[in-house]
C-alpha cells in the first residue's frame, strides 16, 4: 500500500521528494517486517548477517535510516534526494544478492564501474574478467 501511494507522488518528486521518499522507505520496512513475518524474524537476521551479505545489508539499512533522518529530522531537500538516490542503489544491490550468482554479478558490476572511474581519471584499468 505505502508502495503504491509513494507512486503517485513519483510526479511531485521535484517539488516535494519528502512525501514520494518516505512513503517509500515507509513501503520498504513494511516489505522487510513482511519477510521477517514469513520467515522468520530469527532466519532473517541470520540471512541479512551471512558474511557475504552483511555490506549489502548494513548499506541497505543505513539508507534507510538516512532517509528517514534527511526526510523527517532534517528537512533537508538535497539530503532527501541523496538519501533517496542511495536507498534505490542500495535496495537494488540488497535484492540482487540474494539471487544465485548475484554477489558475483555484483562484484562484475563494482569492477565495470571502477574501471570506468580509473579510466575517465586518466588511470589504465585492470581487466575485470579473468580471461
Amino acid at each position: 500500500m505505502f508502495m503504491f501511494m509513494a507512486f503517485l507522488f513519483l510526479p511531485m518528486v521535484v517539488i516535494s521528494p519528502q512525501k514520494f521518499v518516505l512513503l517509500f522507505t515507509l513501503g520498504c520496512l513494511s516489505w522487510i517486517t513482511g519477510l521477517g513475518t514469513l520467515q522468520g524474524a530469527g532466519a532473517l537476521a541470520a540471512a541479512m548477517m551471512q558474511r557475504e551479505r552483511l555490506p549489502f545489508s548494513v548499506g541497505y539499512l543505513a539508507s534507510l535510516i538516512g532517509t528517514i533522518y534527511a526526510t523527517m529530522i532534517a528537512h533537508s531537500y538535497l539530503l532527501t534526494i541523496l538519501f533517496a538516490g542511495f536507498e534505490l542503489v542500495t535496495l537494488g544491490a540488497f535484492i540482487i544478492s540474494y539471487f544465485p550468482g548475484g554477489i558475483r554479478v555484483l562484484g562484475v558490476i563494482k569492477g565495470v564501474i571502477v574501471d570506468r572511474a580509473m579510466t575517465w581519471m586518466g588511470r589504465a584499468p585492470q581487466a575485470i574478467l579473468p580471461i
